[in-house]
């Protein structure tokens, strides 16, 4: 079975080199200076092939894994389908609604979704109503060659969004409510239930803006047990955005920790 992998980011090559590990031919498709840094990376001999021709990347390919990122992702796979066999089975990664994205295929039956899960070898397969039985199954399984795979069906959220979002939401209203430090709701994460990173670090990371509106999305189709707590809200206004920002629940320097934000530092 070959593969054919749109792009050549980090997820991108993750899968390429699972894949090629598995036994399996992959093509990279992206910019030229990217596929030649990516394929010298893999270091896979005639297992992998590059190139920057769309049409050349998934030629033969049995599945179509599209990892860029896209304005209208509806579009972007249907320029995928007009160059895949017709047999080929398409997943595009994407936090967003994969139901939606397959729409302007002929075939929605052969798309699925992908989504990364905080764990490098773990990922949320996709499934839409009308994704083939016989393609979710032969996709779960190559998938699997290459990691956990975690089944899940096209609703907001998911499975790994959900979790680890509620998770947040609670360390941020337990902050509101003064019962502890961002170091101490953290450290209790970290040490009593064996979190590599606790709740809190975890949103300054990934962005509080991000988390805001990812909560604010979620709340509109899951109710109101993920409306965005206020600080997180007050953050976001102030310009606290997390470790990018220098601010969040923490302050940083050069992306590095330094100290609690101001206020924070005592129940």
């Amino acid at each position: 079975m070959s593969i054919a992998v749109l792009g050549t980011g980090p997820l991108a090559r993750r899968i390429a080199a699972a894949a090629i590990e598995a036994g399996r031919s992959v093509a990279l498709f992206g910019d030229p200076n990217a596929v030649v840094d990516a394929i010298e990376h893999l270091d896979a001999g005639d297992s992998a092939d590059g190139t920057t021709d769309l049409d050349a990347a998934v030629d033969g390919a049995d599945v179509v894994v599209d990892t860029r990122e896209h304005d209208d992702a509806q579009r972007a796979l249907a320029t995928v389908e007009e160059s895949a066999a017709d047999d080929a089975t398409l997943v595009v990664v994407s936090e967003g609604s994969i139901t939606a994205a397959a729409a302007g295929c002929r075939d929605p039956g052969r798309v699925m979704g992908l989504t990364e899960l905080d764990a490098a070898d773990a990922i949320e397969l996709v499934a839409t109503d009308h994704t083939d039985p016989d393609v979710q199954e032969t996709t779960q399984a190559l998938f699997e060659e290459f990691g956990v795979v975690v089944p899940v069906q096209d609703v907001p959220g998911r499975v790994g969004h959900r979790l680890e979002l509620a998770l947040e939401h609670e360390a941020m209203l337990a902050l509101e409510d003064g019962v502890a430090t961002p170091a101490d709701i953290d450290r209790a994460m970290e040490t009593a239930y064996g979190h590599g990173e606790g709740p809190l670090a975890t949103a300054d990371r990934v962005g509080l803006d991000d988390r805001l509106e990812t909560l604010e999305s979620l709340a509109d189709y899951l109710g109101s047990r993920f409306e965005p707590p206020a600080i997180l809200r007050e953050r976001v206004e102030s310009g606290a955005t997390g470790r990018s920002a220098g601010q969040g629940f923490y302050a940083y320097e050069d992306g590095e920790r330094v100290e609690l934000a101001p206020g924070d530092e005592s129940p």
